[in-house]
This record gives C-alpha cells, structure tokens and sequence, in this order.
C-alpha cells in the first residue's frame, strides 16, 4: 500500500514538472518569435534612420540650400529674374484652348485621295487668278 502510495505522489510531482515544463517552453517560442518580430522592426528602423541620415546630409549642402531658397522664398541670383505664374495657370490654358474653333483636319491619305482621284476641281490654293 505505502508503495503504491508513493507511486501515485511520485506520478503526480512528474506530471507536475510535466505540464508546467510544456508550458515553460511554449512560452519560451513565444519569446523567440517575439524577439524575431522585433528584430526585423530593428532592421527596418535602422534603414529608416539610414535613409535619414542621407536625406540629412542632402539638406545641409548648398544646392538643397538655393534650390529651396528658390522654390519657396522666390530668390534669385544677380541679374536673373522671377517670374511667379498663377496657381490656376493650366485652368486658363484650358479655357484658351477651348475659345479656339477647332478645324477638323482629315488625315492625310484622306487629303490625297481627294487630290488624286475622287476631287474633278482643283484646289483653291493652286488656282491661279
């Protein structure tokens, strides 16, 4: 009896370690995936502060300088000249573009067709007067 009492203690303290083993470990892929997903977010930081760096170097030399001295102060050198367009400039090339009569232009073999061979007059422009 005191034998298979020590049994079933025995059985019970290994199932014990058993589970809460399992569990330690289940929980330790959790960590090593963990450390995978932020690994990789290290990474794409690293690049981003890379691509920082490079776009920071670009802001301190001077052609970035002029260039946004130019854009957005209007700035120019000695004896250039701005010239400053409306915002709405490609509003009003439309609106001209509109105004104008469109002519119909016929293509091209259309044109010698008629010339050639379905026209009996001859064209206005080569008549003489």
């Amino acid at each position: 009896m005191r034998n298979k009492l020590i049994l079933v203690i025995l059985f019970i303290v290994s199932l014990y370690l058993i589970v809460y083993s399992v569990k330690d470990i289940l929980g330790i892929l959790k960590k090593k995936e963990e450390i995978k997903k932020e690994q990789l977010k290290l990474e794409r930081l690293k690049a981003k502060n890379e691509e920082l760096k490079k776009q920071l170097e670009y802001v301190k030399t001077p052609e970035f300088i002029e260039k946004e001295a130019r854009e957005k102060l209007n700035l120019a050198r000695p004896g250039e000249v701005v010239v400053i367009l409306p915002e709405n400039v490609s509003e009003i090339v439309d609106i001209g573009k509109e105004q104008k009569p469109s002519k119909e232009e016929k293509p091209n073999w259309k044109k010698w067709l008629n010339l050639f061979f379905l026209s009996e007059e001859i064209p206005t422009h080569y008549q003489s007067e």
